[in-house]
């Protein structure tokens, strides 16, 4: 037996979820702002949003019993993940010295 919602409750479900996430994404925003306007260092905006998306990420995979084998494969693949996750902050990140002396003059 399926546990699956009626297909006439499918289109609200997916309606709800949009806008939850539309939410929660958008209040990382209101967040950053806050943050920013009070004086905050840019580098504590760049935790929270992390810290608040991996805490969305675990609540929904224990909610929908999918730890264990997330867990598993990030057991087996965090190296790799750290690695294209440090690369990328490196060379997206504005504000670090190296990357004005690569600006061309102007």
């Amino acid at each position: 037996m399926s546990s699956s919602p009626p297909a006439a409750a499918l289109p609200y479900r997916a309606m709800l979820l949009a806008t939850l996430g539309a939410v929660l994404f958008s209040s990382t925003f209101l967040l950053n702002r806050l943050m920013a306007t009070t004086g905050g260092p840019w580098v504590w905006t760049a935790v929270l949003r992390y810290a608040y998306t991996a805490l969305l990420l675990v609540g929904w995979l224990l909610v929908r019993r999918e730890w264990g084998p997330f867990w598993l494969f990030w057991r087996g693949s965090w190296r790799i993940w750290v690695l294209w996750g440090a690369w990328v902050s490196a060379f997206s990140t504005p504000s670090l010295p190296w990357r004005h002396s690569l600006a061309r003059p102007g």
